[in-house]
Formats: structure tokens, C-alpha cells, sequence
């Protein structure tokens, strides 16, 4: 929450720097007056630069951020960043009540202690397609967005010969990278404040990651296989066999540990409801 107070901060004090650096001249004012009813907006509310709070992201532990910078009337260019500091799986109860506990009881328990490291880059070109344009309106934004998750060790129990649990603890990362396409509208609120509603934007493209461990001791072939057997449980998430991903994985055990790479298609749905100012 802190990360919202500042913004707001921030908000209040362009906002006073915007009425004493963009104050508009007599000869825009008597521009405006000659025709207060045309479409185009004025050059008094052509505010060329715009930076955002997504207020949806906050409820799912995420700070997403967003600069907008007005090309001309029909186009802009944004540049997002997201991150989210190590935390739960966002809707982890939602996931995990996917399985069944009868028989998926190691994933659930992968999954809920799970912790997440995650940021994102999001470069798009806006389209405004309205009457208003400069950064005002509907608009089309085909977007390029790169992800990077990481994670703090994962425990994976197994069975030793002598009939003691152990584990074999896993570290790793997960990289997607998608291309999609948003529809959105912005309005402005105020001269200094806009609102931006990210509608929809489906994203398609492909995921790889890597997770890897060693052990303290070495693993008989017994140990080997039930390492094995619990890893694809424990990633029984982003297998294409149980289609939330559609990842396939490739787990390799030996002696000294595990190693388990993923790769595959990835998609998703962007979605947003962004508080800014205009400036």
C-alpha cells in the first residue's frame, strides 16, 4: 500500500508543477474560444505524457507501471513494468482446488508453498481510433510482453532406503515471451488526471524454464525413481497432459539430483484499470 500512497504523492505534486510549466498563452485561449465546439481536441488539453498506476494489479501483489508518450492526434507509444516482490502464487487457492487432494496431494503441496519472484516488460504502439485523439478515446495497442519468474527453493520429499523422508530441493526460473493486441479506452478526469481501462488483451506466444537441485547424499536407483515420480506430480501443473499451461517437461534424476526444463506455448489475457496523470 505504501507503493499507492507514493503515487498519489507524486500525482499531487506534477500536478501543482503542470499549472505553472504548461500554462497556456492568451493567443491559445483565443484559439479555443474562436470554436469551443470542434472536434479536435484544443491544444490546451493536449497533454503529450501520461504515467500510470494499474489499481487491478495491487489486488493479485503486483506493481504495474505505465508511461504513455503522445506520437500525434491517432498514435502513442506506452512502456509498462510490472513486478511483483517474493510472495504466495496469486489465486493459489483457485489453482490448487483444480486437483484432486486423493491423488494430486504432492502438487497441491508444491503449489501452496510455492514463493514468487515475477517482473515484465511490456513495450505497445497505441492506435486511438475516436475523434478526440491525442491519448484520449478507444484505441488498438499491439503489444510485446517479456516475463520473468523465478523461485525460492521447492522441496520435492522422497522415500530412502532406509524408510526416512528426505528431500531434494529445486531452484529455478521460468521466461515467457508473447505478442498480443489490447483494446482499451482512456479518458481524462481532470486536466492533470486520466483513466485508462485496459478491456482485453489476449497474448500468444512460447515459455521456457529451467529448475534444478543436488542432494547431500547420493541416490541409490530406488531413491532415483521416487525423486522422478514425485517431480512429475509436483509438475504435473505445466504439463500439456493436464492443460493449464500446455508446457511439456523433461525431468532428468541422477545420482547427485534433479533437473527438470520446460517449454511450450504460452497465453494469457492482459486486463487493467489504470489511474494517471496527465502532464
Amino acid at each position: 500500500m505504501k507503493y499507492l500512497f507514493l503515487f498519489l504523492f507524486c500525482l499531487g505534486v506534477l500536478s501543482f508543477s503542470d499549472n505553472n510549466v504548461f500554462a497556456q498563452s492568451d493567443s491559445t485561449k483565443s484559439e479555443f474560444l474562436k470554436d469551443p465546439n470542434r472536434v479536435d481536441v484544443s491544444k490546451r488539453d493536449r497533454k503529450m505524457n501520461y504515467l500510470k498506476l494499474n489499481l487491478y494489479s495491487l489486488a493479485v501483489q503486483n506493481i504495474s507501471l505505465q508511461y504513455e508518450r503522445v506520437i500525434n492526434k491517432p498514435f502513442s507509444f506506452a512502456l509498462g513494468f510490472r513486478f511483483m516482490p517474493g510472495g504466495d502464487l496469486p489465486f493459489r487457492n483457485s489453482i490448487t482446488n483444480l486437483y484432486d487432494p486423493a491423488t494430486d496431494s504432492i502438487a497441491i503441496n508444491t503449489i501452496s508453498n510455492l514463493k514468487l519472484n515475477q517482473y515484465a516488460i511490456t513495450p505497445e504502439l497505441r492506435w486511438y481510433v475516436g475523434k478526440k485523439g491525442y491519448g484520449r478515446g478507444f484505441y488498438f495497442a499491439p503489444f510485446y510482453r517479456y516475463t520473468h519468474f523465478s523461485t525460492s527453493e521447492i522441496g520435492f520429499d522422497y522415500t530412502s532406503d532406509q524408510n526416512t523422508t528426505e528431500q531434494v530441493r529445486l531452484k529455478g526460473s521460468l521466461t515467457t515471451q508473447t505478442l498480443g493486441l489490447m483494446l482499451g479506452a482512456q479518458w481524462a478526469l481532470a486536466e492533470h488526471v486520466s483513466l485508462d481501462w485496459w478491456i482485453i488483451g489476449p497474448q500468444f506466444g512460447n515459455a521456457t524454464g529451467i529448475f534444478e537441485g543436488t542432494t547431500t547424499e547420493p541416490l541409490t536407483v530406488a531413491e532415483q525413481a521416487d525423486v522422478r515420480a514425485n517431480l512429475v506430480d509436483g509438475f504435473g501443473g505445466f504439463s500439456s497432459t493436464n492443460g493449464m499451461f500446455s508446457i511439456s517437461n523433461t525431468i532428468n534424476v541422477t545420482d547427485r539430483g534433479a533437473k527438470v526444463t520446460l517449454k511450450g506455448p504460452w497465453s494469457g489475457i492482459r486486463a487493467g484499470l489504470c489511474l494517471g496523470i496527465r502532464f
